[in-house]
C-alpha cells in the first residue's frame, strides 16, 4: 500500500542518516582497530539503502532495474567490510593485510561488474518483471547462478566475521565481552 511505501521511505532515510553519522564517528576514531572497516561497512549500507530508496520511488521497469543493478556495489562491500572489521577489532591483524583484503574482494568486485553489465547476461537475474500491487509497483527478478554464488559468499563471510566477535564475548576481559556482545 501507499502507506507502507511511505513508511519504508522514512525508515530508509533514517538508516542512511544513522549510517552516515556512524561512519563519520568511526572515521574520527582512526587509527583505532575496526574504525576504517566500520566506515566501509556503513558506506556499503548507506549505498544499499540509497539505491533501495530510489528503487521503490521509481515507477518504470528500466529505472527499478537500474537501481537494483547499481546496488550491488554497496551490497558486495558489506560482507568484506564486516569480516575485515571483526578480524581487526578482535586483534587478528595477520589476516587484515592488503593481500587478504584484495583476495576477499574478488567475488564482490565480480558481482559489482555483473550488476553494472546485467543487460548483457543472465548471471545475476534470469527474468525481470514489473508487478503492480494497487497503486504501488515493484520489481520481481528470478535469481541467476551468480546470485546464489554471492548469496552463499555473503553468508559465509557473515559467519566468519561473527566467530572472532563470539570469541571476544567469551573473553575473560569484561570490557571486550560487553562491546562484542553489543
Amino acid at each position: 500500500s501507499v502507506l507502507t511505501l511511505t513508511f519504508m521511505k522514512i525508515v530508509l532515510v533514517g538508516t542512511i542518516a544513522v549510517g552516515v553519522t556512524g561512519g563519520l564517528l568511526a572515521w574520527r576514531e582512526r587509527p583505532e582497530p575496526g574504525s576504517v572497516p566500520l566506515v566501509l561497512l556503513l558506506a556499503g549500507q548507506c549505498w544499499w539503502s540509497t539505491t533501495l530508496f530510489f528503487r521503490i520511488t521509481s515507477t518504470s521497469l528500466s529505472a527499478k532495474v537500474f537501481w537494483v543493478d547499481v546496488s550491488w556495489v554497496g551490497i558486495g562491500l558489506i560482507p568484506v567490510a564486516w569480516l575485515y572489521f571483526a578480524l581487526e577489532y578482535a586483534g587478528y591483524d595477520e589476516y587484515t593485510t592488503r593481500k587478504y583484503l584484495l583476495a576477499l574482494s574478488v567475488v564482490p568486485a565480480i558481482t559489482a561488474i555483473l550488476g553494472l553489465t546485467s543487460e548483457f547476461h543472465h548471471l545475476l537475474y534470469v527474468d525481470t518483471q514489473l508487478v503492480a500491487h494497487g497503486a504501488v509497483t515493484s520489481i520481481s527478478r528470478s535469481p541467476g547462478i551468480w546470485f546464489w554464488v554471492i548469496a552463499i559468499y555473503t553468508y559465509l563471510l557473515g559467519l566468519l566475521g561473527a566467530l572472532p566477535l563470539l570469541g571476544l564475548v567469551t573473553s575473560e576481559v569484561s570490557t571486550f565481552r560487553g562491546q562484542s556482545l553489543a
